[in-house]
């Protein structure tokens, strides 16, 4: 079983199998309006943007999800897949955020299924059950052990390795301002490692730092020789930071890089194809010279190799890049595109209704 925090691309899919799950087990107990409150919340982008969520795998699969907020001091969301219950997942989860958190303590409005999932994980009740919006749920709360160093602590020392992955999500930002040609050197060689929290630490202050200073581009054959690797975690690695380094490309390495980049479009992975498709947005708005080969590519993509429940998203990612691309300039071929998505059956009323105010 891996634990991690999730990418953004794999984060709808977290928020999806929580419905799921609140669905089957959750929402029995709760009044219709509870229900749609709930829903509400997990479809709302902008209600979920803030959380940190991390993910449990088993099986090559996404078993559970937890979702924290407040630097990890309180939990959102917490499911496990029905399949995967009673194997250690959810403990597996909570020892992650426990062990992330920098609060005295976590709290939770625990639903009443969860009640005593939550009680055997060593929170306890402060108060008695209570009703917000059909959502009947009771406040919980866990101790933890103190958090020896604030973040502000953390930032008044230079920075060590060490202290660099271990930094909580919402302070790489400020950390990758900081970031040293020595740090930028000492951290790409654990963009290789097995080690999953440690790589994902490090590519995430790579990327941060990639986006507003120029030496992390040094390492681009690095990236590019990444796209040919056995392991999808290496090749997402290697499209999203050729991507994020394209901005500061003035030698022609985009283009060149073009066609490797491109192999990620047919990757066995569905998620690696929505990095590789996503990608392109920066690219093609680092360099519009490359928007007529972008856009001929996309549009020759098979969406039927494509796993089926992914289909709608990687056409949603290409339409984006192609509105792109037609801002930039025009071309029949891409307005037939869009054209044929707005009469095709992968997007909903909803999407269609947004893209034909975009083609306005």
């Amino acid at each position: 079983m891996e634990v991690r925090e999730l990418t953004p691309l794999e984060r709808p899919l977290a928020l999806a199998l929580a419905l799921d799950v609140f669905l089957q087990y959750v929402a029995p107990d709760y009044s219709s309006e509870g229900i749609e409150t709930f829903r509400a919340f997990v479809s709302s982008g902008e209600a979920t943007s803030a959380l940190a969520i991390y993910g449990a795998f088993a099986e090559d699969t996404l078993a559970g999800m937890i979702a924290t907020k407040n630097n990890g001091g309180h939990i959102s969301l917490f499911f496990v897949d029905s399949r995967f219950q009673q194997r250690g997942i959810g403990r597996a989860l909570m020892q992650q955020v426990i062990e992330r958190c920098l609060e005295d303590a976590v709290t939770v409005h625990s639903s009443p299924y969860a009640k005593p999932i939550y009680e055997k994980l060593g929170f306890t009740a402060i108060c008695e059950e209570r009703l917000n919006d059909g959502i009947r749920y009771t406040p919980m709360k866990y101790v933890c052990q103190p958090y020896a160093q604030t973040k502000q602590e953390v930032f008044s020392m230079s920075h060590s390795l060490d202290q660099l992955l271990s930094l909580p999500k919402d302070a790489l930002p400020e950390a990758a301002k900081s970031l040293t040609q020595e740090d930028v050197a000492a951290l790409i060689p654990l963009l290789a490692l097995k080690e999953d929290d440690i790589r994902y630490q490090a590519f995430l202050l790579l990327r941060e730092r990639s986006a507003i200073a120029s030496d992390v581009f040094p390492f681009w054959q690095t990236f590019l020789d990444k796209l040919k690797s056995e392991n999808s975690y290496q090749r997402s690695i290697g499209l999203m930071l050729i991507s994020e380094n394209a901005r500061w490309d003035t030698e022609g390495k985009t283009a060149t890089a073009l066609d490797a980049y491109f192999a990620g479009l047919t990757d066995e992975k569905p998620i690696t194809v929505r990095q590789c498709v996503q990608g392109l947005k920066p690219i093609v708005s680092f360099h519009p010279e490359l928007g007529g080969i972008v856009s001929e590519r996309l549009i020759s993509l098979d969406l039927t190799a494509i796993k089926e429940t992914m289909r709608k998203l990687v056409l949603q990612d290409i339409l984006d890049v192609l509105l792109l691309t037609r801002a930039q300039q025009k071309s029949e071929a891409v307005e037939t595109y869009l054209l044929s998505a707005l009469s095709g059956g992968l997007l909903d009323a909803k999407a269609k209704k947004l893209l034909q105010a975009r083609l306005l």
